[in-house]
Parts: C-alpha cells; sequence; structure tokens
C-alpha cells in the first residue's frame, strides 16, 4: 500500500515537472513571436508580369524576369529618349506590426551617366541614389562594352498602416531587381497595436478599406459628406479608396466600454497643391497638418496619378469613454492642374478601444486632472494634442510645447483663450480691456467687468462707444465732444474740436488731416491727408474721377459693384474678375469689352489673329491690320495675296519641270496652305494646315479622330485650330443612366461625358433642369432631384445629378423619361454643351393601393406567425430527441426563402411577403454578439458581387464571409464536446455513486428524492448528446447545413472572378464540401449494400435524394439568372420529378411523410411556373391589377405549403406527449413509494 502510494506521488511529481516546462516553453514561444516575418520575397516572380504595376509614357523597350549572371532578376530595358519615364510600384498587404524592412540587389546595367533611382514608400523617399559607369565593375549581363554593378540597398522605417506602396523610378538606363525582400516586425499573436516595447493595451474594434482589392462598399461602411452617404470606391494606379469630391467627411460609431481609443487612417488628395488636414474626435480638433505638393514626380505632366499625395495619420491613447464618436475628416485643398477637381480619398481605417488596465496605472499623490496621472490613469497634460503614457508629444493649436519637461503653455496674445487665460485681444496693450490675457480696467475706470468699463473714476464720464473714460468740465459736457479740454491752469476751456493743442482757446496744433489757419483748424480736401473726425473718406492729393477717390469721397475702380476700399474689390460686374483685387475682363469666354479687349477668339492659341485678348498677327507677319490681315511679311515668308498671309518659301528650291522658277510673282501665287498642281493651287488635307476650303486639318488622313480623310470634322466631334494642326475633342454630350428600382420609386442619374461648368450666371441648375414623363400626366408621378456633383460657374466640374421618381399608379408600358436643360453650359474644351432632350425608358411599375398594401402587410404578418410556430415546434422536437425533424423544418423555411432569387419582378405584395423569410437567418444574432466582426478580424472583410437578383439583394459571394454561422457552430460544437466529456466524468465520480445516493436515502426527504431521480434522468439525457459526434449524428448536422452550405458554395463558384490567395482558400473548401457529398452518396448506393439499403436504408437513401435535389434546384436558381424563363421551367420540372421519383420508387408509404412532401412541393412547383407572368416577354398581356391579385394567390399558395409541415409537427407532437401525459396519471397516485423503488434499482 505504501509503495502504491510512493508510486503515485511521483507520478504526480512528474507530471508537475513536466506540466511546467510546458508552461515555460510556451512563455519563451510568445517572446519570441514579437520577431522579424519574411512577408514578401521576390513580388515579380510569384505571379504573371501581367499583374505586375507598371507606368510609362513613351517607348519602352520590356520589362521582364530575365537572367542576369547565374541569377534571376526583374529587368528593365529602359530605352526611351525620356527621363523619368517608367514606374514600377506594387501595394502590399501586411499584419499587424511596427516597423517594416526592405532590402533587394539593385542592378546597373551597361551606360548609366550620373543617374538617379528613387524608391518610395507611402510617397516617402527613402532611398536616392546617382549612379555612374565605373572601371572596378566587370560585366554580367549586358552590352560588353559596358561595366555592370550590383548594389545592396536595405532601408528600415517605422510603419505601422495595414498596406504599403512601394514605388520605384530611375532617371534612365538598364536596371534591375533581385533577391526582394520585405520583412516586417510583426506584434506578438492575437495583438493588431504595438511598438517596440510590446503590445498596446488595445483592441482592434473594427476596420474599413484595408485590403488591397476593395470591392464595393455597402451604405453601411460609408461616410457621410453634406448630408450624403459616399460609397464610391476610387482607382488610381491600383489605389482603391472610398473617394468624395467633398472637403469633408464624417462617421459615426456605436462603441463599447472603453476609456480610451486610438485611430489610424490614410488620406489620400488629388491635384491639391497647398493642402491642410484635420481629423476631430467628437468636434475637438485632434490633429492638423499642412503641406505644399509632395506628390512622386515622373514624367508626366499629371506626374503621379494626377498629382497624388497621400498622408498616414495615427492617434493614439486619445481619452474617450461615451458610447458613439463622430470622426470629421475637413481639408482644405487648392486646385494645381486643370485636369480635374481635386479630390480626397481615404482607407485603411481602423478603430482601437483601451481599457483601463494595469499598464495604464499611475500613482501622483494627487487628485488634479490634467497633470498626466488623474485616478491612477495615465492622462494627458492640459493642452497636449497627442501622448504616451503621460509624456506630451505635440500640443494643441493655441499652445506651446516645452521640450524640457513635455508640457504645453498657453501662447498668450494669439487670440485664441486656452487655460487661466480668461481674455486674448491679441496685443500686449495695457488698459484696452485684456492685458497679458487677464481682463484689466481702461484708464480712469473706478468698476469694471469682464474688461468692461461700467463706472468711471469722479470727474470722467463714460464716452458713447463705452471705451474709455473722458474727462468732464464743469458744465458736465464730456470734453472729447463738445471740444473743451483743460489748459495749463488746470481750467475748462473751449477749443474747436479738432485743434491737438489750445492756449487760451487758440489752437497751435491741429489734428491729423487739418490743415492750421488764423488759429483755427481746416479741413482741405487735396492735400492728401484724410481729416480725423471729418467727412473724408479718402484723399488721393488729386480731382480725378475714376482712380479711386474722387473730392475725398470712395470710389470703386471701374467695373466694380462693390469694394471694400480704394484697394480692395469684392463683386466685379459681369465678364469680368477680380485679378490681384482688381476687375479685369475675363480672357477667352468670347465676349469682347470694348477699350479694354480687342478681340476674343475664346482661345488661347497664339498667331491665330487674337492672342491674350490683343490682335496679334500671323506667324512671320511683320505688321498686320485688324482681322489678321497681314500688310508685311518677314524676309524669310512670302506674303500670300489671297489669304493675306505669311508663309515660309526657298525662292531656289521651286522648280517647275527642268525651268527654275524665279518670277516672284508666280511663286506667290500659291500660299503655304496649297499646293500648285498643273499651274493651279490645290489645298492638301492631312498636312495640318487650315485652308478655306477645310473645316480642319489635323495633320493625318485616318476616319474616326474627329477630322476625316476629307477634312471635315465628324459628327459629335469640334476641332480647334492651332499653329500646327487641329485639335479636335469629342463634343459634351449629356446621358441618362437608370439606377434602379424600389416599388414605386425609379432612379435615374444624369452625368456629362466631359468636365462642364456654366456659362452664365446662375447659382442653381436645378430650377434649370426640365422634366417630363411621355404619355403620363403630372397626377400620375411626382420626382426630386438631388445634385451629387453640382455644376458652377467658376469651376469645371464632373457634374451629377440624381433623379428620384415616384409613380403613383401601376404602369405596364415602359414610360419615356425626357430631361432637358434650359442653361448654357461650356466644357473643358470650351465648347458648348449640347442640352437638348435626352431620352430614357424607365421600367414598369406595379404599384399596390391601400387596400392592397394592408391586406399584403397582414398575409406577412400571418406567414411570420406560421414560421414562429414551426421554430418553436422544432424547438420542441429537439428536446424530445427528434433532430432529423428540426432538420426537416429548417430545410422547408430556408427552401422557400431562396424562391425570392428567382430573376423575375415580383409585384410589391411579394417583395413585402418575402421579408418574412429575413428572419430564417443567424446574420443578426452574429453582429449582435460581435461575432463578425471576430471574423472580420481573422479572414479581412471582402465583397464578392453575386449574380442577377443576388446583386440586387446584396448577397454577398465570397465563401469566407458566409462561413462565419458555420464555424460558430464548429466552434460550438467543440465546446459541447468538452463539456459533456466532463460532465460525465464529473456524474460518475462525484455525483452518481452509491455513497451519494446512500446520503440522500439517509435524508429521508421526499424531495430531494424527486429531485436526485429528475437529475439522473435528465443527465442521461443529456450525455445521450454523445451520439452526435458519431457518423451518423455528424451526417445529420451535415444534413441541417446542406441548403445553406451548397447555396453559398454553389454561388462562390459562379461569382468567382479572379484567383487569388482568398479565393484559393475558399475554392479548397468549396471542392472539399463537394468531396464529402460525394463520399456519403458513395456510401449509401454501394453496389454490396444495395439489396440491404432497398429493405432497411430508404430513409438514407431519401436523404440523399433529397441532397441531390437541393443542389440541382440551387444550380438552376444561381446559374442562369439571365435566362428566366428557363428558371422558372426547370425548377419547376426539379420539383415534379423529385415528387414523382419518390412516388415510383416507393421511398415514402402513403402516410403523413409523403403527405407533407406532396403538399411541400406541389405548392413550390405551382410558384415557380406562375413566375413566367412576371417576365418581360408576358408581363404586357396583363394588367396591373390582374399582377397584384396574381401575386396575392402566390402568397396564398406559399402559405398553404407551410400549412403542411406545420400540421406534422403538430401531429408528431401529439404522439410524443401523448405517452408522458398518461404516464403521469398512472403515477400520480404513486409518488411516495417511488423514489425509494428506484433508489434500489440504482443502487443495484
Amino acid at each position: 500500500m505504501i509503495d502504491q502510494i510512493s508510486k503515485y506521488t511521483m507520478n504526480k511529481l512528474l507530471f508537475t515537472i513536466k506540466f511546467q516546462h510546458l508552461l515555460l516553453y510556451l512563455l519563451l514561444l510568445l517572446n519570441q513571436s514579437q520577431s522579424t516575418l519574411v512577408v514578401y520575397k521576390n513580388f515579380y516572380e510569384s505571379s504573371s508580369l501581367i499583374d505586375l504595376d507598371v507606368i510609362y509614357n513613351q517607348d519602352v523597350c520590356n520589362v521582364e524576369v530575365a537572367s542576369c549572371g547565374t541569377q534571376q532578376i526583374l529587368k528593365v530595358n529602359y530605352c526611351s529618349s525620356s527621363e523619368y519615364d517608367l514606374v514600377i510600384y506594387q501595394t502590399f498587404e501586411l499584419k499587424p506590426h511596427y516597423q517594416v524592412t526592405i532590402s533587394f540587389n539593385f542592378w546597373r546595367i551597361d551606360q548609366w551617366d550620373n543617374y538617379q533611382f528613387y524608391l518610395y514608400a507611402d510617397h516617402q523617399i527613402i532611398y536616392e541614389n546617382t549612379y555612374s559607369d565605373t572601371t572596378i565593375a566587370t560585366n554580367i549581363c549586358g552590352s560588353s562594352g559596358y561595366s555592370d554593378e550590383v548594389i545592396p540597398i536595405s532601408r528600415t522605417f517605422e510603419h505601422s498602416s495595414t498596406t504599403i506602396l512601394l514605388v520605384m523610378i530611375v532617371q534612365k538606363g538598364v536596371w534591375g531587381i533581385s533577391e526582394f525582400s520585405l520583412s516586417i516586425e510583426n506584434c506578438i499573436a492575437g495583438c493588431n497595436s504595438c511598438d517596440q516595447t510590446g503590445c498596446f493595451d488595445q483592441i482592434l474594434f473594427l476596420q474599413q478599406f484595408v485590403s488591397k482589392n476593395i470591392g464595393s462598399i455597402n451604405a453601411i461602411d460609408g461616410w457621410l459628406s453634406n448630408g450624403v452617404i459616399e460609397t464610391f470606391v476610387g482607382n488610381c494606379s491600383g489605389i482603391k479608396c472610398l473617394r468624395v469630391f467633398q472637403l469633408q467627411l464624417e462617421k459615426t460609431y456605436q462603441l463599447e466600454i472603453h476609456s480610451k481609443i486610438s485611430f489610424s487612417i490614410r488620406v489620400f488628395i488629388l491635384n491639391s497643391y497647398e493642402t491642410e488636414i484635420k481629423i476631430l474626435i467628437d468636434d475637438v480638433i485632434v490633429y492638423y497638418t499642412q503641406y505644399s505638393g509632395g506628390w512622386i514626380e515622373v514624367n508626366s505632366i499629371y506626374e503621379f496619378c494626377y498629382f497624388l499625395t497621400q498622408r498616414q495619420i495615427n492617434i493614439r491613447q486619445y481619452p474617450h469613454s461615451g458610447s458613439t464618436v463622430k470622426i470629421t475628416i475637413l481639408t482644405t485643398q487648392n486646385k494645381y492642374h486643370h485636369v480635374t477637381y481635386p479630390w480626397m480619398c481615404i482607407r485603411d481605417v481602423q478603430l482601437f478601444l483601451g481599457s483601463n488596465s494595469n499598464q495604464n496605472l499611475c500613482v501622483d499623490n494627487n487628485n488634479f486632472a490634467f497633470d498626466g496621472c488623474f485616478s491612477f490613469i495615465y492622462d494627458c497634460v492640459e493642452g497636449c494634442n497627442n501622448c504616451i503614457k503621460g509624456t506630451c508629444i505635440d500640443c494643441l493649436i493655441g499652445w506651446q510645447f516645452q521640450a524640457f519637461d513635455q508640457s504645453c503653455i498657453p501662447i498668450c496674445g494669439d487670440s485664441i483663450i486656452t487655460s487661466f487665460e480668461v481674455c486674448d485681444d491679441g496685443n500686449q496693450i495695457p488698459y484696452d480691456g485684456c492685458y497679458q490675457c487677464q481682463f484689466s480696467c481702461i484708464l480712469d475706470c473706478l468698476l469694471c467687468e469682464f474688461g468692461k468699463c461700467l463706472e468711471c473714476n469722479p470727474f470722467f464720464e463714460l464716452s458713447y462707444d463705452k471705451q474709455e473714460c473722458l474727462r468732464k468740465c464743469d458744465d458736465n459736457a464730456i470734453s472729447k465732444y463738445y471740444g473743451y479740454y483743460y489748459d495749463f491752469k488746470d481750467q475748462c476751456s473751449y477749443c474747436q474740436l479738432e485743434c491737438q493743442l489750445c492756449i487760451n482757446s487758440q489752437c497751435y496744433l491741429c489734428e491729423y488731416g487739418w490743415q492750421l489757419k488764423d488759429n483755427h483748424c481746416y479741413q482741405l480736401c487735396g492735400d492728401g491727408q484724410i481729416a480725423q473726425y471729418s467727412i473724408e473718406q479718402c484723399d488721393d492729393g488729386n480731382n480725378i474721377s475714376d482712380d479711386g477717390c474722387f473730392q475725398c469721397q470712395l470710389e470703386c475702380f471701374p467695373y466694380c459693384l462693390f469694394c471694400l476700399d480704394i484697394y480692395t474689390c469684392l463683386i466685379c460686374q459681369d465678364n469680368f474678375q477680380i485679378v490681384e483685387q482688381f476687375c479685369l475682363p475675363i480672357c477667352g469666354d468670347g465676349i469682347i469689352i470694348t477699350e479694354l479687349e480687342d478681340c476674343d477668339d475664346g482661345n488661347n492659341q497664339p498667331y491665330d489673329g487674337c492672342f491674350e485678348c490683343q490682335f496679334q498677327c500671323s506667324y512671320g507677319c511683320l505688321d498686320c491690320e485688324k482681322g489678321n490681315i497681314c500688310k508685311k511679311c518677314d524676309n524669310q515668308y512670302v506674303l500670300n495675296q489671297d489669304t493675306a498671309i505669311c508663309y515660309e518659301q526657298d525662292i531656289e528650291e521651286i522648280l517647275y519641270g527642268n525651268q527654275s522658277v524665279t518670277n516672284i510673282s508666280l511663286i506667290t501665287e500659291c500660299s503655304s496652305f496649297d499646293t500648285m498642281i498643273d499651274i493651279q493651287c490645290n489645298f492638301i488635307c492631312g498636312d495640318g494646315i487650315l485652308n478655306n476650303q477645310e473645316e480642319c486639318d489635323d495633320n493625318n488622313l485616318n476616319n474616326l479622330d474627329g477630322c476625316s480623310n476629307r477634312c471635315k470634322i465628324e459628327n459629335k466631334w469640334g476641332c480647334v485650330q492651332t499653329i500646327f494642326q487641329s485639335k479636335c475633342f469629342l463634343l459634351t454630350s449629356l446621358s441618362l443612366q437608370f439606377i434602379n428600382q424600389t416599388n414605386s420609386y425609379q432612379y435615374v442619374q444624369l452625368q456629362f461625358s466631359n468636365l462642364i461648368k456654366l456659362n452664365e450666371s446662375i447659382f442653381n441648375l436645378i430650377p434649370r433642369i426640365k422634366v417630363q414623363i411621355d404619355n403620363i400626366s403630372l397626377e400620375q408621378y411626382n420626382y426630386s432631384i438631388q445634385d451629387v456633383i453640382a455644376v458652377d460657374q467658376f469651376e469645371l466640374k464632373e457634374a451629377t445629378y440624381l433623379f428620384t421618381i415616384q409613380f403613383y399608379q401601376s404602369i405596364i408600358d415602359l414610360p419615356t423619361l425626357i430631361v432637358s436643360i434650359d442653361a448654357s453650359l461650356v466644357d473643358e474644351n470650351n465648347f458648348k454643351v449640347d442640352t437638348s432632350q435626352k431620352k430614357l425608358k424607365l421600367q414598369a411599375s406595379i404599384i399596390l393601393n391601400s387596400d392592397q398594401a394592408a391586406a399584403a402587410i397582414k398575409l406577412y404578418n400571418f406567414g411570420l406567425w406560421i414560421i414562429i410556430g414551426l421554430a418553436i415546434s422544432s424547438l420542441l422536437l429537439i428536446i424530445f430527441g427528434e433532430l432529423s425533424q428540426f432538420t426537416e423544418i429548417l430545410d422547408v423555411l430556408q427552401y422557400q426563402s431562396f424562391l425570392r432569387f428567382i430573376n423575375v419582378r415580383y409585384p410589391e405584395n411579394l417583395i413585402i411577403y418575402f421579408q418574412s423569410s429575413e428572419l430564417i437567418t443567424l446574420q443578426p444574432i452574429l453582429i449582435k454578439l460581435k461575432i463578425n466582426s471576430l471574423f472580420e478580424n481573422l479572414f479581412d472583410s471582402h465583397y464578392l458581387e453575386g449574380p442577377g437578383k443576388l446583386q440586387e439583394y446584396q448577397i454577398n459571394a465570397d465563401l469566407l464571409t458566409n462561413l462565419q454561422g458555420q464555424f460558430t457552430q464548429l466552434a460550438l460544437f467543440l465546446l459541447l464536446y468538452c463539456f459533456l466529456k466532463y460532465f460525465k466524468r464529473f456524474l460518475f465520480n462525484y455525483w452518481f455513486t452509491n455513497k451519494y445516493f446512500l446520503r440522500v436515502k439517509l435524508i429521508k426527504s421526499t424531495f430531494i428524492n424527486c429531485a436526485t431521480i429528475k437529475g439522473y434522468f435528465m443527465s442521461k439525457k443529456v450525455l445521450a448528446m454523445q451520439s452526435l459526434y458519431k457518423v451518423q449524428g455528424m451526417t445529420q448536422i451535415f444534413y441541417a447545413n446542406s441548403w445553406d452550405l451548397s447555396f453559398k458554395a454553389i454561388l462562390f463558384l459562379i461569382s468567382i472572378n479572379s484567383l487569388t490567395l482568398r479565393s484559393t482558400i475558399s475554392l479548397f473548401l468549396t471542392i472539399l464540401y463537394f468531396f464529402i457529398i460525394l463520399i456519403i452518396i458513395n456510401q449509401n448506393f454501394n453496389n454490396s449494400n444495395f439489396k440491404l439499403m432497398l429493405k432497411v436504408g430508404k430513409i438514407k437513401r431519401l436523404e440523399i435524394i433529397i441532397l441531390i435535389k437541393k443542389l440541382l434546384f440551387l444550380t438552376i436558381l444561381i446559374g442562369i439568372q439571365n435566362y428566366p424563363i428557363f428558371q422558372c421551367f426547370l425548377l419547376a420540372f426539379i420539383n415534379f420529378s423529385y415528387v414523382l421519383f419518390i412516388i415510383i420508387m416507393k421511398f415514402k408509404s402513403i402516410d403523413i411523410d409523403l403527405i407533407t412532401i406532396v403538399w411541400l412541393e406541389t405548392p413550390v412547383m405551382l410558384f415557380t411556373l406562375l413566375n413566367i407572368a412576371y417576365i418581360k416577354e408576358f408581363i404586357y398581356y396583363f394588367l396591373p391589377n390582374q399582377l397584384i391579385n396574381y401575386g396575392f394567390c402566390q402568397i396564398g399558395i406559399l402559405i398553404f405549403g407551410l400549412l403542411g409541415p406545420l400540421f406534422k409537427c403538430f401531429i408528431n407532437f401529439y404522439q410524443k406527449a401523448q405517452p408522458l401525459l398518461s404516464k403521469c396519471r398512472m403515477e400520480k397516485g404513486k409518488q411516495i413509494n417511488q423514489p425509494k423503488t428506484i433508489f434500489i434499482d440504482v443502487n443495484q
């Protein structure tokens, strides 16, 4: 016995030691998990070069993966004549990290002559160098006449964003890279934000737009801009982000319990030179930056991606505890280039929540706020904008940062009131009401409050403007306003108000602007001084009108309607613009301002007769008259007498036959616009020179480029003549695009093919947009217009307007929308925009009246209660152990919910009824429990667009996203397994033992006896759930998920459009799912067991038939969305074949099960066949009310189909409940003696 105890003790000790070693090993792993991780190596080899992001403007030989010496490199054979002509860039997705290291070998190949190489990371230069040929290097793989060189490059820098953009640019030369490696200092497992000291005390609450390829953005994820939810995904050189043509974005999030937040975002600004960015949290500015330029410079007039700049913004540990947070992005943008209007774009949005933990605890032995530690929690000092654990990094606006103690002190005199400042008037002048940022009294004030004087000292009185205390004379008249003063004898005397020095009532010095004459002060207009306290507004020293000041009164400069002063005009007259505070004519608007403009041809092309709105001679002309009529040419040019234009001519080179032509009169017969053929002048089309017989000449004979091969302007084109050729542009067209339809509402978008602006002085274009619908009266519809991007008269914009059209009555014939604009518009090429009528066919509308809508809602509620009844019945059947019945009910509910995806236009009453099927989903539960957020953190959020009707319902086809419910079931399944395992051990070791039952019997309590027996039998039922983990139980769970899994797998297969790592994993899971189905089918239809299956396995074979029917049904439903006629017929055929097959093969005897199958399938079959009425080829044969009644009939059919399974549930429930009720009645009189008998049985 002692040996056994000793052996047991020794084993226990060894187990403890091993367990401690295991814990130590795990701790070592955790400490090492925050280490360097190589995430990309030679990205150009792992994918096709077609996917490599390359930009070049001129001809570049090629970019290829080639052998160089003994290595494979990404080689660029740069043979362009221009510099900085090629850009290689790539965006990489990164895991949580705090530092990035980029290393590679740079190959300088062949001749280099002080050429530069740049490496950018997120628009910041991290490496630059200049390279030339060297005599030390040797030839490796280039031309034998030049040496090559391999230079290792490595750069390490701080970085924490979810993606990184790398850009490589060279000035010239052949080059390449090899052994590329991008590595990160990653955060430990489970940590989403960290630095070199470890993981931050915060959790990732949400993230948006963090994938390299952002799909469509739904309204929930959109950001608000000027009251409109923005969801447009912009794409510029592979950078995808949420794009807006606005200056402001904001988003409000509902938060969990927290004490601080961290926020990171990447903000892109396009085509803005001077830019400001502000980040506000709950309307408080927490970040501000201002910069100029900052884009990547390449050989393009638009630089890299139209002057794109970016800023990575990180807000760390901002104190916050509210239930919501509003984040606002404010920008100031200044347009740099006319090519496009500036816009803002955001991506890589991450919001972290921090809670109080020991890492943020501090002790400063006081309870003062804003001193770095408050209530044992690190806090920012007062005035700090950003701090880490109480240490301030930078201060708010109006505060000055003190580096020696990391504190912030208010800036007195900056006109911003902060901290202990009670006022700040922007100066340090005493006695002006505010001095040293504290209220002060003015001179001679007795009583003041908040810097305002309420009562002056004796013998002083408050001035009318209450800004000063003035001394009074004996008669109480205020000296300043009545001319009284105190002389050197301190006696009150009278003097002229404008006098500054009086003696014995005689003036000896006047105020500024007044002239002293005969001891009196006089105002003199024209002396160049503005007399104080006079009616003079100005004095320019002359009496000349229209120079800004006339007769000492201000006058605006000519053509100015309203001016602030002589030098500043605020509003100009029409056709004028403010240039350096003066009003000058708008040159290029086609309107000639007499005496200021000689001409205005609507362009800024030189040598076309009018340049900068002044007459200008044509090229080579020395003297010309109005209308570009040349009188004298330069020596190197000859004047054409017919066209009055000079052309370049060499007399000695003109030959006619074999004779040298020297007759100058003959030479000048043909101008440079024509060619002499048989002593006749003929124009040449395609020489780039516009002749009187040509409408255009673009220096080629190509058609479809605006100017035809006959030099005629082509339809829908416009051309302008430059010096050398005509330039042609597509005329701007107005287009109408149908967006979508929601019940009685239809949405149409109006756009223009080019940038436009107003050509007249109106503030709003919407009143000028004329809308009508052909053959429909105004009483039948209503419409509204919303300016998505409004047009104005100052900036060229991508004008966009959204029409919302509401029909009040049903319409079967497709109505025609007619839109025109009664306003003058010009495009970016200064051509007038055609604003005539444009037409668009709208969709048919089937509208419910009030009675029909009420009936539809009642049927919706009735169907909803049936679904709830089925759900409750299924839960009760689970209690009775009927898992298969639960699976059948779940199949029925999912079955009918899929019918809404048949690609026909249902009437509104059917759409209302189908809303009840939205109850049959786990998505609201997953959202409520934040499980979906957990999966988004694990797999990232991704949206894959589905086909046809599924796109209209915004069903995400991404498999990993859709498998959230199944992953949740798997986690619960594993938890249940662990529970059952330990629950069984607990029962047999501590509860249901002989000792326990003996104690219960000794207590002799009827209640405890009954409770123990009930617990015993309930525990047996709980342990019976272990059967789920057998093959049969797992097969039942598989069947229960078969509708959902099949739908998601088939939807993914049909919708997949590219092969990425995510799609590859999803494809593997899909193949695995179908492989499991094949295994189950093979096992149940094995030939060796076929006879046995006929006898005892019909139920299993029926389950396989049902599974095959589901796959066929969903394949037809999703796969042929573009062919609704075939879709309806094939779905009905599948249902019919299924029912017929069951009856013929006698899988079910004529009992409640077969009746239920026929009861369910027949309505679905009828429903799918009746859907043909909604197909556009047949819908015109029905009136609107007929279609609505038709829909009510279909609703009745679907409800009838649900009653069958509900009826079966009631029967099964009754059959299960009746034996229990009978047993209770029989045992009612034996409650006292029954426990003893049971205990005897248990002990035995």
